[in-house]
Order: C-alpha cells, then sequence, then structure tokens
C-alpha cells in the first residue's frame, strides 16, 4: 500500500479498522464481483483441480480492503461438489498454541483415534485432550495431514484460512506442513494473509499470488457502481489515483463524500501539505525513544505521543509494546488525511 493509500484511507468511518474493514469491501454479496478475472481464473482452476482428486495451495497476500475475502467467497461458493471447512484467525487467540488448528480440524475429531499411534498422541497432546509432554510438532504436522487427507477421501475438501497474520504460530507451522505435502490427496488450501505480517515467512516456497489495488479501468467502475449520483471525471480520477484502486477506500469514498463532490459541483476536501511530510507520515515506523515513546526522532519541539482510543480500552500509544499488538483506527494511518474528514462532515 502506498503512502497515496493509506492517506485515503484516513477518510474512511470510523470502526473499520483491521479485519472489520477487510469485511466492508470484501462482504459486499449485493455487488457483482467487479475486475478480478485473472485471480478468479486461477482460484477456479485450483478448485477443479481438487474436484479431480488433485491437491493445490494458494496464498493471497494483499493490504487490508484488497477484496481478498470477496475472492475466496467466490472459490467457496462455485464449487458444490467440494466440502468447505473455514476459519479466520482470531488475534486474541494468537498465544495461544495450536488453537487455530483445532478448530479447522474439529469437525474431524471423532477420526483422532483411527490415527497411527504417534500421531494421535501427539495430535491429543497437542488439544490438551491428554496430560502429556509437549506435543512434537513434525508429528501433529503429519496427524494434520493424515485427517484431512481422509475426510476428503470421502469428499474433496477445500480449506479456506483467513486472517493468517493472527494465528497463533503452532498452527501456522503445521498448516505450512501440511501444504508442502500435499500432492494427490483432492484437499486445497487457501490462506489470506497481509503483507509485512510476522508468519508470512512460514509460508515460503508455497505458491503466492498478490492482491493490489484495481487497475484504474476497473477502479473507474467499482466507483461509479458505489456513487449514488453522477460522477464527475476528473474527481473518479483523483480518486481512483489517491486510492491506488483499493476496492474498500473507492466505496467509502464514494459514500463519505456528498453528491456535489462527487459531481464537482461542490471541491473536495485536499491534504495540508505542511501535514503530509515524511517525517510524520513515517512516525509510527521510527524506533521510539526509551524517554519519548512514539515520537520521531527529529529536531521539532517535543509534542505528545499519537494516542487512540479506537479500540475500545484505554489510550494506546503508538511505538509502545501494546501497540504494536493493536489494530490502528483508520484516521491513524496518516494524520495528512486527517484533515480531510473536516472537509466532508
Amino acid at each position: 500500500m502506498t503512502a497515496v493509500t493509506r492517506d485515503v484511507l484516513a477518510l474512511l468511518p470510523e470502526g473499520l479498522a483491521g479485519r472489520a474493514a477487510d469485511r466492508a469491501a470484501d462482504r459486499a454479496a449485493d455487488r457483482p464481483l467487479i475486475g478480478r478475472i485473472e485471480e478468479q481464473r486461477v482460484l477456479a482452476g485450483l478448485v477443479a483441480g481438487v474436484q479431480e482428486g488433485l491437491s493445490g495451495v494458494l496464498v493471497l497476500v494483499g493490504e487490508p480492503g484488497t477484496g481478498k475475502t470477496r475472492l475466496l467467497d467466490e472459490a467457496a461458493t462455485g464449487c458444490p461438489d467440494v466440502r468447505v471447512a473455514r476459519i479466520v484467525g482470531v488475534e486474541s487467540e494468537a498465544h495461544l498454541g495450536f488453537a487455530a488448528l483445532h478448530r479447522l480440524l474439529r469437525p474431524w475429531s471423532s477420526r483422532i483415534e483411527s490415527l497411527p499411534t504417534p500421531q494421535r498422541d501427539a495430535l491429543r497432546s497437542a488439544f490438551g485432550q491428554v496430560a502429556a509432554v509437549a506435543a512434537d510438532r513434525y508429528l501433529v504436522g503429519m496427524a494434520a495431514l493424515t485427517l484431512l487427507a481422509d475426510a476428503a477421501s470421502v469428499q474433496p475438501l477445500l480449506c479456506v484460512v483467513e486472517d493468517v497474520q493472527w494465528l497463533d504460530r503452532e498452527s501456522a507451522e503445521a498448516l505450512a506442513f501440511v501444504a508442502r505435502r500435499l500432492h494427490a490427496e483432492a484437499v486445497g488450501l487457501l490462506f489470506a494473509i497481509r503483507p509485512r505480517s510476522d508468519g508470512l515467512a512460514l509460508f515460503d516456497g508455497l505458491p503466492v499470488m498478490t492482491v493490489s489495488g484495481l487497475p484504474v479501468r476497473d477502479a473507474r467502475r467499482l466507483l461509479s457502481a458505489s456513487a449514488a449520483g453522477r460522477l464527475d471525471d476528473a474527481v473518479a480520477a483523483k480518486i481512483v489515483t489517491g486510492t491506488g484502486g483499493n476496492p474498500l477506500a473507492l466505496i467509502e469514498l464514494a459514500r463519505t463524500l456528498t453528491a456535489e463532490q462527487l459531481s464537482g459541483r461542490a471541491p473536495c476536501p485536499a491534504p495540508s501539505r505542511s501535514a503530509g511530510s515524511s517525517k510524520r507520515t513515517s512516525c509510527s515506523r521510527s524506533r521510539p525513544s526509551p524517554r519519548t515513546p512514539g515520537r520521531c526522532s527529529s529536531s521539532s519541539p517535543p509534542r505528545r505521543p499519537e494516542t487512540s482510543r479506537c479500540s475500545g480500552g484505554p489510550p494506546v500509544i503508538w511505538g509502545s509494546p501494546r501497540a504494536r499488538r493493536t489494530p490502528r483506527c483508520p484516521r491513524a494511518f496518516s494524520p495528512t488525511m486527517a484533515r480531510w474528514t473536516s472537509g466532508i462532515r
């Protein structure tokens, strides 16, 4: 995501941060999927192979709002002969070992007893069903592979795992282990993860499809379909360029800007040039000083650390250890576009 895209995302209403933001764009069931022809072709080919008894793996990498979930919805609903098992990473369970794997394999928990003894004991230990030593991760991965392959012998199986960046590490390692060993078990694995996530390295060597912003033509179509009234060509070009084609930003800007602004009869709010300095925009990426957490290193006068209450809890100082575990409010993506919203309300 470019700096400009992060700026435009700051226009979005509060509460659309993190996964909720992704869902707002992705779950537009009442709107046909615009563009993404090549992405849909790749996913359809993978599902078709699973239906024919082959296996396939694909990792979708993209920023929030780019439509990863919508693409997975299309793939999952387009295969009536394939059983779909779907889980979403939960940030509050990211520190619980094997929690996500347990949720994924629960439909086949009755089959655990039929696993080879070493695999059975390791998986039961991982799921806390027996008091034993720490589970052997290799055997846990083999147990998961065996369970999924056995399930697919009855009906082809497609496993969809979203928000991989919030999986516990043990589950992510086990699923990546399984993905590298699939061959012809009629099992498909689809993952969706954000770029620059810590867990992305666990999936090295697996096929990756980057889900970025829409091309200009498709972005214009989506913007036009989302706008209630007339859309001026110059305004549309500015929005498409500023958002980088991010579907969520396009949809929400079409709903947030007034009819006069969209038609060009009223000026769109513009960011202040001074507010968009590189020093201030890069504040969240700077290493905080021990004495002044969350503050950029510069010669400018001291100022209060940037805080947010978007998570519903006490204020979070960006750059602090807690901030790295807390999703940001869209308005905190950049101070630049926070000024835009005052011209919209």
